[in-house]
C-alpha cells in the first residue's frame, strides 16, 4: 500500500499506532509492579526462598538465573524493601557489566560491602545485574567480601546463565532458578491488569494460552495483555481511551482604562463654523468703535 494510501486511510485517534505506543508506555508504568507481594512467582521453590528471606528464616546472599525478561530484575529491585523496609536509597547499590573488571569488584567490596555493610546496624543491599564471567583475581576478592558480610551485606546476583558465574561464587547462594515456570502463577495477574481495564468477559482458556506462551517474558506478556484491552475498546466492549488534548493557551483579560472626564477646551480654528467666525469679527469690530 502506498504511503499516501495508508495515511489517507480513516483511523480514530484512540487507535492510532503512534498514540497507540504511547498508551503501551503508559499502560507498562500504570500497572508496574511496586510490592513484592504482588509480583507473579514463577515456581514454589522462589516463593519459599523469598518468604523465608523476608520472614528472616533465612539470611545470605542470592543468585537469579534465568531467560531476559522473565522477572529477575523486577524481583531484586524489591527484594531489599521487603527484607528491610526502613532501608535507605544509599544502602542499596546496583553495580553493572561495566564495573566488574578486579579494580573496581575490589572497590565496591571495600567500600560498599565491608565499609558500610558491616559498619551498618541496618541491613544493606548490593546488586550485580548481568553478572558473568570476571577474572579469578576478582573472584577471590568478591568471594572474601561474601563470606564477610554474609550477615549485613546481602548480594544479589542476576544472570542469564549460572554457568557464567564462578561456582565459588555460585556456591555462597541461594538459588532462584528462573528456567522454571508455573505459567499458572501468572494467569491471576494477567486477570487483575485486565479486570483494571473493565475487561472481565475473557475466555479463561484463551487467557490462559496467551500467559503460557509468554510466562518466560513479562514484557511480552504485558504487550499482549495490552492488546486484549485494545481490542476490547475498538469492539466498544469498553470505553476506549480518551486522547488528551492540548492545553488551550487563554490571553488574560485586559483591564479597560478608566474614563476620566477632562474640562471642556477651546474650539479649533478647524471646527468654528463661517457662521460663527462672521459674527466673532462683528462683535470685535463694535466693540472696538465703542471704546474712545
Amino acid at each position: 500500500m502506498a504511503r499516501g494510501v495508508r495515511a489517507a486511510l480513516p483511523w480514530p485517534s484512540q487507535f492510532n499506532p503512534i498514540y497507540r505506543r504511547k498508551i503501551m508506555s503508559q499502560f507498562e508504568l500504570d500497572n508496574a509492579i511496586t510490592d513484592l507481594s504482588d509480583l507473579p512467582m514463577p515456581n514454589g521453590g522462589v516463593a519459599a526462598m523469598c518468604d523465608a528471606l523476608v520472614n528472616g528464616w533465612k539470611s545470605g546472599h542470592i543468585i537469579m538465573y534465568g531467560p531476559k525478561g522473565s522477572g529477575k530484575t523486577t524481583m531484586a529491585g524489591l527484594l531489599p524493601k521487603a527484607i528491610a523496609p526502613d532501608v535507605n536509597p544509599w544502602e542499596v547499590r546496583l553495580a553493572n557489566p561495566a564495573q566488574y573488571d578486579a579494580r573496581t569488584i575490589a572497590q565496591l567490596a571495600n567500600t560498599f560491602m565491608r565499609t558500610i555493610g558491616m559498619n551498618s546496624k541496618k541491613k544493606s543491599f548490593i546488586i550485580f545485574d548481568e553478572f558473568g564471567e570476571i577474572s579469578k583475581v576478582a573472584v577471590g576478592t568478591l568471594n572474601n567480601a561474601l563470606t564477610d558480610c554474609r550477615v549485613n551485606c546481602m548480594a544479589i546476583f542476576i544472570t542469564n546463565n549460572i554457568d557464567d558465574v564462578a561456582p565459588s561464587i555460585a556456591s555462597r547462594c541461594y538459588k532462584a532458578d528462573f528456567t522454571q515456570v508455573n505459567y499458572m502463577n501468572y494467569v491471576p495477574y494477567a486477570e487483575s491488569v485486565l479486570k483494571k481495564y473493565g475487561v472481565t468477559n475473557v475466555n479463561r482458556t484463551a487467557l490462559e494460552r496467551v500467559v503460557k506462551a509468554n510466562c518466560f517474558d513479562l514484557r511480552e506478556l504485558m504487550r499482549e495483555l495490552e492488546d486484549i484491552v485494545l481490542k476490547a475498546q475498538q469492539n466498544g466492549a469498553i470505553p476506549a481511551p480518551v486522547q488528551p488534548q492540548p492545553l488551550a493557551i487563554v490571553a488574560p483579560p485586559v483591564a479597560a482604562a478608566p474614563i476620566v472626564a477632562s474640562p471642556p477646551s477651546a474650539p479649533s480654528a478647524s471646527t468654528i463654523t463661517p457662521v460663527a467666525a462672521a459674527q466673532a469679527v462683528t462683535t470685535m469690530n463694535q466693540s472696538s468703535a465703542a471704546t474712545p
